[in-house]
């Protein structure tokens, strides 16, 4: 008899760290551990250190499915984005920062943004809207493909924005390192953070593993 499981991109990277208690060396909350080979920022903005590569991978793998999955929904059709993409950018971004930005704030922003790449002044090579708009509404960059665009916010948000602080204080006031904010809106914050929670809850209710 075979018995469906409904598990998200959270539940999943919980269940490792349960399971990897005997080899996680003693860490606080939202504080990056030093010293290590890996260090992942969950989707309730605490950061838990790996050992095993298997474990990365498993995570990738299923970083993946969930954003395809996401993707697929008919909001989204047209859509220039993947969850092949968005894998391959949060691995190449982990990679070099040991930072794994978490899924459902790729999938928030993208979405608010420009829709999954379907809207704005260049959406489908900036779906994030990276220096799309300045004080003066001036376009101050440009990327030559999706892939280019995506993988600069990957690395914006891994360098500028969760090298030093949480996804949840971000949700508080969303800026940088250097204190400029991503979105000039003042209810940036809360508009993310509820399409973010929103998303996590779809994928649990959606993801089903037979």
């Amino acid at each position: 008899m075979r018995k469906t499981i409904n598990i998200t991109f959270a539940t999943l990277v919980l269940s490792l760290f349960l399971l990897s208690m005997i080899n996680k060396k003693e860490t606080n909350p939202g504080v990056k551990v030093q010293n290590s080979s890996m260090t992942f920022i969950t989707p309730i903005s605490e950061e838990v250190h790996y050992e095993k590569l298997d474990t990365i991978q498993m995570v990738f793998k299923k970083y993946e499915k969930d954003a395809q999955l996401y993707l697929d929904r008919e909001h989204f059709k047209g859509t220039p984005l993947s969850g092949k993409l968005l894998r391959e950018c949060a691995k190449k971004t982990y990679d070099s920062t040991g930072i794994i930005v978490p899924l459902e704030l790729a999938l928030s922003q993208a979405q608010w943004e420009s829709g999954m790449g379907l809207k704005g002044r260049s959406p489908k090579n900036n779906p994030y809207n990276i220096g799309e708009w300045n004080t003066l509404g001036i376009t101050t960059m440009t990327f030559s493909s999706t892939k280019h665009g995506v993988q600069s916010y990957y690395n914006l948000i891994a360098k500028k924005y969760l090298k030093e602080r949480s996804v949840k204080e971000l949700f508080k006031d969303f800026i940088d390192l250097n204190g400029h904010r991503y979105a000039s809106s003042k209810l940036y914050e809360k508009d993310i953070s509820k399409q973010y929670y929103y998303i996590v809850r779809w994928i649990e209710k959606n993801d089903t593993i037979l």
